[in-house]
């Protein structure tokens, strides 16, 4: 593969053993980095597509949900000098489909560690919500009126990329019924806050409503 061709040619260059030790371990943090971001693009895309809407609910635990991301996000940024921390609320069940759910929380830490220069990222949840939170550079007022529209960019040179993500996200929110909301101060950082309101109680209701129903007959 293309890892394999660059560590030949670097071993070509016939550098010391310390030296050389060094650019390989960052060649593979940058080839483990880009296969994550493919990844995360290949399942985004695939998501995109009508298919998203025929993804099976499941029970999820939310804080091992956001732990997953968290580790998946860390190995896309090895060497980022941005703090990622996680804050849970008491342990709390959804009912929901797992891969949509990941990756709309996946997308939008991901945009937060890569727009984020210094301080921190911190992915939190309590009772059906979900919040995402940088100290960054913040959006503009102008930029957040139609920042879920397709294509919507904002315009700094560090923040260059969001494109079809988050009008992505906010489609599968739409969906299946979920609040996304933005609040962004320039200057100040970005909180993003997903309301999950398929929860696991309602599932149960419906489930229930289900077995009554039958059992009439």
């Amino acid at each position: 593969g293309s890892l394999e061709i660059i560590e030949k040619q670097l071993k070509r260059l016939d550098l010391p053993e310390a030296q050389f030790g060094r650019l390989d371990r960052s060649v593979q943090r940058a080839y483990r980095a880009s296969k994550e971001m493919e990844k995360l693009i290949s399942e985004l895309l695939m998501l995109a597509r009508e298919d998203y809407e025929h993804v099976p609910g499941e029970v999820i635990n939310a804080n091992k949900l956001i732990m997953g991301v968290a580790d998946e996000v860390k190995q896309a940024f090895p060497d980022s000098k941005v703090k990622l921390k996680l804050e849970h609320a008491e342990e709390w069940e959804i009912y929901a489909p797992r891969s949509v759910l990941r990756v709309v929380i996946m997308n939008i830490a991901t945009n937060a560690m890569r727009y984020t220069s210094e301080g921190q990222v911190t992915i939190k949840t309590w009772k059906n919500n979900f919040e995402i939170v940088d100290t960054g550079e913040g959006f503009d007022p102008e930029f957040l009126k139609h920042a879920f529209t397709p294509f919507a960019r904002h315009h700094h040179e560090n923040t260059q990329g969001f494109g079809l993500g988050l009008s992505i996200v906010k489609r599968f929110c739409d969906h299946y019924g979920w609040l996304i909301q933005l609040d962004s101060t320039r200057g100040q950082g970005s909180r993003f806050r997903i309301e999950v309101s398929s929860s696991l109680e309602l599932e149960k209701k419906i489930e229930k409503d289900e077995e009554d129903m039958f059992e009439d007959f």
